[in-house]
């Protein structure tokens, strides 16, 4: 095929539809190069400038540049080795140096990201990864995202919503959340494990923010002498709300349940319903 044929990119765009685009969120550099590597065989493309815009078309962000500046390489060094030679197949081979193969963009792309790491530890260390008491699941997720997209497409099959939320365990109102809905993707489980967080941190800061409040209402008005009483009729109260918030204390109650004994983290059919769903999802990925 010659070099220097022209390229219909709306054609080559059609072509390569079915490439997912490779980028720093989804950089899965081993599964774009074998649907890259089909499309060449399907086509029986032999053109290296054809293969190197492949690449570039199905690329973006900071790895499109990387193989861009791959190609720019391969110029300068053609230039300072170029002679007079007229001769065409000379030329031919020499616009063909022109361009990096296939492989020399993956071996590029996979020592920049430093990807070349074993899977399977990988997925060991994304499984134990939890979040620590206090973290935003926000930080958290990013944390546990930079993990995920190191593995490959098989890999993440392996990984499941409720893998995930046994992540969240530190953070029981998040946990929760996310283990009753196992039937939705993993990032809509990051989207509603923030969207948790948030409104739990909202409802803290609420709360202190009113009991402030109270506590500069009462300073401001102490002088008074029927405040003052009022005072000492609050603090009796509140002495009496305590005397009974100790004689109860050693009583459980689960928030899921409603039934004593136990506190939600370990409520037992809470955690039948986790079990049972995440049988089922494992039953799943076995069964294809």
């Amino acid at each position: 095929m010659n070099q220097q044929e022209q390229i219909n990119f709306r054609e080559l765009k059609k072509e390569l539809k079915e490439v997912e685009p490779l980028s720093k969120e989804n950089l899965d550099i081993k599964s774009w190069a074998s649907d890259l590597q089909l499309w060449i065989d399907l086509q029986q493309v032999n053109n290296p400038r054809k293969i190197f815009i492949a690449c570039v078309v199905t690329s973006k962000g900071e790895p499109r540049q990387i193989i861009q500046e791959l190609q720019s390489t391969g110029n300068n060094d053609d230039e300072e080795s170029d002679d007079s030679d007229e001769d065409s197949d000379s030329e031919a081979e020499g616009e063909a140096n022109h361009y990096p193969s296939l492989a020399q963009i993956v071996e590029a792309l996979e020592t920049f990201y430093g990807v070349k790491e074993d899977q399977n530890q990988l997925l060991r260390e994304l499984r134990a990864l939890k979040i620590r008491k206090n973290e935003k699941v926000k930080t958290f997720n990013k944390r546990y995202r930079s993990l995920y997209i190191k593995l490959n497409k098989s890999k993440r099959k392996q990984i499941s919503v409720l893998d995930y939320a046994d992540s969240l365990e530190n953070n029981p109102e998040a946990w929760k959340r996310v283990s009753l809905k196992d039937d939705i993707s993993l990032e809509k489980a990051f989207s509603v494990a923030e969207k948790v967080d948030r409104l739990t941190t909202r409802t803290n800061r609420t709360e202190g923010e009113s009991s402030s409040s109270r506590t500069t209402f009462r300073s401001s008005t102490s002088y008074k002498p029927e405040v003052r009483e009022a005072r000492k009729q609050e603090k009796k109260d509140d002495v009496d709300d305590l005397v009974k918030k100790m004689r109860n204390l050693k009583i459980k109650a689960c928030f899921f349940c409603r039934e004593p004994g136990h506190v939600q983290y370990d409520c037992p059919k809470l955690r039948s319903i986790v079990e049972e769903n995440k049988s089922k999802i494992y039953n799943e990925h076995l069964n294809h």
